[in-house]
């Protein structure tokens, strides 16, 4: 009798790299309870009235995670959806998700703003799909490359340093990532001067006038490597990311900065201030009721 063995993936071993990875650095959430007042499911956006609290509200372009608030009895555990933070009006705020706005349509909800934990959330989302084979072929050929499975292709082309101050070991590696048709890696401990090797690389793919996303663990990693690059036009940065977070030194490469220079800003800003004072104005109307609300009920209690 012949045995058949069941089929086994073959990126087993680096998906249970990265689950051990994302246990331990998994943080305590930093949570704000709140309610879907509103969805509009035409661009998957809803309205969130948080509950009152000490925590800080999420700034615009804050990446974080929401999930259903349900009893502790209910043996179901809540699904974790990434969104980003559009816009805040006092103790309201409006979100963007991946998916369909309207499961969460009148729902209490929990918001985690922790960021790791966003970053790590996203982080298993790919092992599911990895473990699930549910990847695409540029995926599974960078995974290859990754893991050894197959050797990546290089190019020869001149290169020309713009920075003097670079060591041997790092315009090799400058080199190489110049001259990768796929992508190079570039591992190196603290002090190995990993910074300057990205100032460069930079530098160089901005010289062949090719677009670059720069991506790091902190918003503070982002910030140095903009402090270095001077000389190069602001027109041609923008930064990503929660305002509040990005160091005031590099804010002017903000995309929020950036749209102050359009011409319908200045409106854009009066019509903003009209929206948070009818957000006030609701606020006390609400309460209003629900006082009154409370003053009737108390008095059908004594007829």
């Amino acid at each position: 009798m012949k045995t058949v063995s069941a089929s086994v993936n073959p990126y087993s071993e680096i998906t249970s790299e990265i689950e051990q990875f994302i246990k331990s650095k998994r943080e305590k959430p930093t949570t704000i309870k709140g309610t879907v007042m509103k969805t509009e499911p035409c661009n998957n956006i809803l309205t969130i009235r948080l509950e009152p609290g000490k925590e800080t509200i999420p700034s615009r372009g804050a990446i974080i995670l929401i999930k259903e608030n349900v009893p502790l009895s209910n043996n179901t555990k809540p699904v974790k959806i990434k969104a980003t933070v559009k816009d805040s009006y006092k103790s309201e705020i409006k979100i963007e998700i991946d998916t369909d706005p309207l499961m969460f349509e009148d729902k209490k909800i929990i918001i985690d703003t922790n960021t790791i934990n966003v970053i790590l959330e996203r982080l298993n989302r790919i092992v599911e799909d990895i473990t699930n084979d549910e990847i695409n072929s540029d995926q599974k050929r960078t995974l290859d490359f990754i893991t050894g499975r197959k050797q990546p292709q290089y190019r020869k082309e001149k290169i020309v340093f713009t920075s003097d101050q670079l060591n041997k070991e790092q315009k090799k590696a400058v080199t190489a990532s110049v001259e990768a048709n796929d992508f190079h890696l570039i591992i190196g401990p603290p002090g190995t001067g990993k910074t300057y090797v990205i100032e460069e690389l930079i530098r160089q793919f901005s010289k062949r006038k090719q677009k670059l996303l720069i991506t790091a663990w902190t918003n503070i990693a982002v910030d140095n490597i903009l402090k270095k690059l001077s000389g190069v036009k602001s027109k041609k940065i923008v930064r990503i990311g929660p305002i509040n977070s990005i160091d005031p030194k590099v804010k002017k490469y903000s995309i929020f900065e950036k749209m102050k220079n359009h011409p319908y800003w200045g409106k854009i800003e009066e019509l903003k201030k009209s929206l948070n004072k009818l957000f006030e104005s609701t606020q006390k109307l609400t309460d209003e009721m629900q006082s009154t609300q409370k003053n009737i009920d108390q008095i059908k209690d004594k007829v």
